[in-house]
C-alpha cells in the first residue's frame, strides 16, 4: 500500500455502477440525480487529505464498488444480483484504510485480494502496529471450522483466526477484535466451543477439505 499513488487511488475511486439504467430493490428506477449524489459520495477530490490507516474488520462487511447500500439491480426482476456487491469481508481480516466518503459513513480499503467501499462500522482502526500485529499474525490461535459461529450478534465465518488466550476442557479463550465507540481498535474476550474451532490450521488433507467443504451443503450462495 505505500506504492499506492494519489493518481492510482483516484483512478480506483472512479468505479462505477456497471449498468445504466439501474434499478432498486423495491423495482424502482435510480433517477440521475441518486446516481450522481452516489458518485459524489467517492469524495474523489479529496484524495490526499486522508491519512492512510491500519484496519481490522470487526463484523462481516459487504464490500461495495461505489459507496452505497442499497441494492443496484439490471432489472427490476433481476433479484438477487446485486451489480455493486463486490465480496465480503470476514471478521478479523486486515485492511489498509485508504479513503472516506463524503457523508463519513464508508471507507475505502485494500484487502489482501479486494478493493472497494465498507460500512465504517464494520472496521476497526489504529496506529498501533503491535495490536495489529496481533489480530494479523498471532503466535496462538484457533480456526473457525463451523461455516457460522455466533458471538452475541456477530456472525464469525469458517476460516477466521481467533487468537487464543488460554483454553479449558471444552472451549478455547480467544479475543475478537472490537470497535470502540470513537473507531478505534480494542480487544474482546470470548469463548468458542472446540467442537467448533481447530488449534491452528486445520491440517490440508482431502479428508478435511471434503469435510469441510460439505458442512455448507443446503447453504444459499451469496
Amino acid at each position: 500500500s505505500n506504492d499506492i499513488t494519489e493518481t492510482q487511488l483516484r483512478s480506483w475511486l472512479s468505479a462505477e455502477i456497471s449498468y445504466s439504467p439501474c434499478y432498486k430493490e423495491n423495482g424502482i428506477r435510480f433517477s440521475k440525480a441518486e446516481i450522481s449524489e452516489i458518485y459524489e459520495n467517492r469524495n474523489i477530490g479529496a484524495v490526499g487529505t486522508f491519512v492512510k490507516k491500519r484496519g481490522i474488520a470487526t463484523d462481516r462487511a459487504d464490500m461495495r464498488t461505489v459507496p452505497c447500500s442499497e441494492i443496484v439491480l439490471k432489472a427490476p426482476d433481476n433479484m438477487p444480483y446485486d451489480r455493486i456487491q463486490e465480496t465480503e469481508i470476514i471478521v478479523g481480516m486486515p485492511l489498509w484504510v485508504l479513503h472516506e466518503s463524503l457523508d463519513n459513513e464508508f471507507y475505502y480499503v485494500q484487502s489482501y485480494y479486494y478493493r472497494g467501499w465498507v460500512k465504517k462500522s464494520d472496521v476497526a482502526v489504529t496506529d498501533n502496529e503491535e495490536l495489529w500485529n496481533y489480530f494479523v499474525r498471532p503466535d496462538n490461535f484457533a480456526v473457525v471450522a463451523d461455516p457460522i459461529v455466533k458471538f452475541d450478534e456477530k456472525n464469525i465465518d469458517m476460516g477466521v483466526v481467533l487468537p487464543i488466550e488460554g483454553e479449558e476442557q471444552k472451549v478455547f479463550k480467544v479475543t475478537l477484535p472490537e470497535r470502540t465507540a470513537n473507531g478505534e481498535l480494542a480487544k474482546k474476550s470470548a469463548t468458542i466451543d472446540k467442537t467448533k474451532a481447530h488449534k491452528g490450521f486445520i491440517p490440508y488433507t482431502m479428508a478435511n477439505y471434503y469435510t469441510q467443504a460439505f458442512k455448507y451443503i443446503g447453504t444459499i450462495y451469496g
